[in-house]
C-alpha cells in the first residue's frame, strides 16, 4: 500500500511526524506565543510625548484664543449696530415719521438731549451725563485709539475721549456717544487736517500743515464700543463710528474710524478686522 504523509505545520520547531495506517502525520511543534500584555511605555517616552503635546498647545492655543475672542467682538458688533438701527426706527414711529431720522436729530437741540431721548428706546439702558464726574459713569472716562496711528503734537498718537460724550449704556456692557452735527441732516461743510500714510501730520511745500474741506450731509454720529471700558477700546476692533443721515445709518467717512472693519463684518468677510496694533502711550518720531 502506497503511503501518504500529512503534514501540519502551525509554527517553529521541528516536525513532529506520527503514521497511521498508510498515512505518516507530521505536525509542527507551535513556537510559545509572547504575552504583548506585558509591554508599555518608559517613563521617558511619556514625559518626552507630554513635552511635545506642550509645546505644540503653547504654539496654537494664543491663535485659538484671540480667534474665539475676535469671534465673540464681532458678534457684538453686529448685534449693537442692528440695535441703534432698530431704536432709531422706534424714535421715527414715535414721531409719525418713518424712514426719518431729522425730527430726533433737528437744528438746535443738544447731543444731551438727542442721546437722552434716544436712550429710552434700548431695552435695559441707562443714560449718562458728559463729563468726567457723571454720576454712575466714572468707570466710563476713558479714550479710544484710531484704527491706524495718528500724530498727536511732536510725538504722541491721536484718540477720541469718551468723555467729552453724553453716553448710552446698553444692558450687555456696550457704551454709545452721540454727537449731533446740528445741520438738520442738510448738506454743511467740514475741514480738518490731513494725514501721511504713515499717519504723520501732512505738510504742505511752505511748511504749513495740510488740511482737506469735505461737503457733508450727515445729522450726527454714533460712537459706540461693544465692550465699553474693557481693552483695547481700538476703532477697527471693538469700537466704531458710524453716521446717522437723514434716512439711514452707515459708516464713517474716515477709515481711521474703523470703517474697513464695519464693511466687512456686515458684508460677512472672513477675517473682517482691519486695524494696526500699537501702544497709545509710547512716543512716536514723525
Amino acid at each position: 500500500m502506497q503511503k501518504l504523509s500529512l503534514v501540519r505545520i502551525s509554527g517553529g520547531g521541528q516536525p513532529k511526524s506520527k503514521q497511521i495506517e498508510g498515512i505518516t502525520l507530521v505536525k509542527k511543534l507551535s513556537a510559545p506565543k509572547k504575552d504583548i500584555s506585558k509591554f508599555g511605555f518608559t517613563l521617558a517616552e511619556v514625559l518626552i510625548t507630554l513635552g511635545i503635546i506642550g509645546i505644540v498647545a503653547a504654539m496654537t492655543l494664543p491663535a485659538l484664543i484671540n480667534k474665539y475672542r475676535e469671534q465673540e467682538i464681532i458678534t457684538r458688533v453686529k448685534k449693537t449696530y442692528t440695535s441703534i438701527a432698530q431704536a432709531l426706527e422706534l424714535v421715527q414711529a414715535n414721531y409719525g415719521t418713518p424712514g426719518d431720522n431729522s425730527s430726533l436729530f433737528a437744528k438746535g437741540r443738544t447731543s444731551a438731549e438727542i442721546t437722552k431721548e434716544l436712550s429710552k428706546y434700548f431695552n435695559g439702558a441707562r443714560y449718562c451725563e458728559a463729563g468726567a464726574n457723571a454720576e454712575g459713569c466714572k468707570n466710563l472716562n476713558y479714550k479710544i485709539k484710531y484704527a491706524s496711528l495718528l500724530q498727536s503734537g511732536t510725538s504722541g498718537a491721536q484718540m477720541t475721549n469718551m468723555t467729552g460724550y453724553p453716553r448710552i449704556v446698553l444692558n450687555n456692557g456696550a457704551v454709545l456717544a452721540i454727537s449731533t452735527r446740528n445741520s438738520d441732516c442738510s448738506n454743511y461743510v467740514v475741514s480738518g487736517t490731513s494725514f501721511n500714510s504713515d499717519g504723520s501730520i501732512k505738510k504742505n511745500p511752505d511748511g504749513t500743515t495740510a488740511t482737506w474741506t469735505q461737503t457733508r450731509n450727515n445729522c450726527g454720529v454714533v460712537v459706540f464700543d461693544v465692550n465699553g471700558a474693557k481693552r483695547p477700546n481700538q476703532f477697527g476692533y471693538d469700537a466704531y463710528q458710524i453716521n446717522v443721515f437723514k434716512n439711514k445709518i452707515g459708516k464713517d467717512y474716515w477709515s481711521a474710524m474703523g470703517t474697513s472693519s464695519l464693511d466687512n463684518i456686515l458684508a460677512g468677510k472672513k477675517n473682517p478686522l482691519v486695524y494696526t496694533d500699537y501702544d497709545e502711550h509710547g512716543e512716536f518720531e514723525w
